[in-house]
């Protein structure tokens, strides 16, 4: 026997889901059941999965063939997404939703922000469909904006390595209402394909959570923009005065305003 420990990431294993306990669970059974697999459990920071096996009945490239495909049948099954909902004039308004959808056969977890519109929820595609719980949402009388997908570009900051790369696209693709992801590690740009409004600052903060920097395009070519009118200016010998005579009035300013010894 030849025992080994391999360790999966669970942004890139369950990308929709990789903190939701009970697709963990259910990776984590799938991979239990594979022959030569000794022991699965989770990271100290519970964010990777741990496999200890025999390399002698199990090759170390089948097993991590076998994770991928498990937590790609766990992801299409065990559906996490975000609805925008329309129509809500209260809080009350959200909670009736938010216990109308969680009480339905298949639906596991559902929670409305009433704030933001945004209902979070997840469910077994194999025990209630999609519409089924649209339907369900407007008999109560409200509405789901059912948006058309739109693109979000943002440079990255503090990538160093292509697997750096792979990471992002994990946690960026787990934020709810991303629909895909996709890191071009040589230009440092991220590519994300998103479902609703107000997802930037949510994808910024999850880039943030993986360790790097990331950045709107638009706001990068506004700060550029900014930065070329400065250097435009600098360059002109107009410019250059209007910018001395604005120091020396500022600094006169200062000095009026300091008290006499």
């Amino acid at each position: 026997m030849s025992t080994e420990t391999r360790v999966f990431d669970l942004r890139l294993a369950l990308p929709k889901a990789p903190g939701c306990p009970r697709c963990v669970g259910r990776l984590s059974a799938a991979i239990e059941g594979r022959p030569g697999v000794e022991a699965v459990g989770l990271s100290p920071q519970g964010d990777k999965l741990v496999v200890r096996f025999d390399a002698s009945a199990l090759a170390p490239a089948d097993l991590e063939e076998a994770v991928r495909a498990a937590g790609e049948a766990v992801t299409e099954r065990y559906r996490h997404e975000r609805l925008t909902i329309t129509e809500m004039d209260c809080p009350e308004c959200a909670r009736t939703v938010e216990q109308a959808v969680a009480q339905l056969p298949g639906v596991s977890s559902a929670s409305l922000d009433f704030a933001l519109g945004a209902l979070d929820l997840a469910y077994d595609v194999e025990a209630i469909p999609r519409e089924q719980i649209l339907r369900r949402i407007r008999e109560l009388g409200y509405g789901v904006a059912e948006e058309q997908p739109s693109t979000l570009r943002f440079r990255l900051e503090g990538m160093d390595c292509a697997e750096c790369a792979a990471g992002v696209e994990g946690v960026v693709a787990a934020v709810p209402g991303v629909l895909a992801a996709q890191v071009d590690f040589v230009n440092a740009r991220l590519t994300a394909t998103v479902e609703g409004a107000g997802l930037e600052q949510e994808i910024v903060r999850a880039v943030a959570r993986a360790g790097y920097t990331a950045r709107l395009e638009t706001e990068v070519a506004r700060a550029l923009a900014r930065r070329d009118i400065f250097t435009f200016i600098l360059s002109q010998r107009r410019g250059r005065r209007m910018l001395a005579a604005a120091a020396l009035l500022v600094a006169a300013f200062v000095l009026d305003a300091l008290p006499l010894p």
